[in-house]
């Protein structure tokens, strides 16, 4: 897994209605979805992250624990 990106704004994107300055110009949304992904992700056992990219760009990720069915 990635080492994860603790700087502006690679952790902002995951907060509630969190839109970067260059993308609130251009795209629309109303910022939730890094959000409740993220929640439902961690309220699943899961973990998120995103990281940014050497020249560029950035990699966002999820990771959830495999399903067992109880017995």
């Amino acid at each position: 897994m990635p080492r994860r990106c603790s700087e502006f704004p690679c952790e902002r994107l995951f907060d509630l209605l969190y839109r970067s300055a260059r993308t609130a110009r251009t795209a629309t949304g109303a910022g939730i979805g890094s959000f409740v992904t993220r929640r439902l992700v961690e309220a699943l056992g899961g973990e998120t992250w995103a990281v940014a990219r050497p020249g560029g760009g950035s990699e966002v990720g999820l990771r959830l624990r495999p399903y067992t069915e109880d017995l």
